[in-house]
């Protein structure tokens, strides 16, 4: 998990507020604006896959790749489906055990993200 110490050493461009991030959208009515996200603590409702899940949190929230937000890749998948990765209960998800295995996000051409933060969950699993 990241802490919230982590945050504010992993960007020292952003010292003015910690675990703070920002995109430009165009999912609420008329043209693009800047959504702020603030870090309060991992798996907190603040953060950008949350907000595109719930459309800017006026709606109940859905995985954002579901919806189409975001798209989802990787080298392989051994277990577990791509939208695990932007959900939020624990999945057993992983690559294949091979050399240079990665996963991806693509926010989308039409959105700008700087983070400053962000979580990444482990199950701890062998198997």
């Amino acid at each position: 998990m990241t802490t919230e110490q982590t945050c504010k050493s992993m960007n020292p461009l952003l010292t003015q507020k910690s675990g703070y991030s920002r995109v430009q959208d165009s999912l609420a009515g008329s043209g693009s604006f800047p959504a702020e996200f603030v870090y309060e603590h991992d798996f907190d409702e603040n953060g950008v896959l949350f907000y595109l899940g719930t459309h800017g949190k006026s709606k109940d929230w859905v995985n954002p790749f579901t919806l189409g937000q975001v798209t989802v890749f990787s080298s392989s998948l051994g277990h577990g489906s791509l939208a695990d990765i932007t959900g939020r209960a624990a999945a057993n998800c992983r690559t294949l055990n091979e050399p240079s295995s990665f996963f991806g996000l693509d926010l989308g051409a039409e959105r700008v993200f700087r983070p400053s933060c962000y979580t990444i969950r482990n199950r701890c699993i062998s198997s």
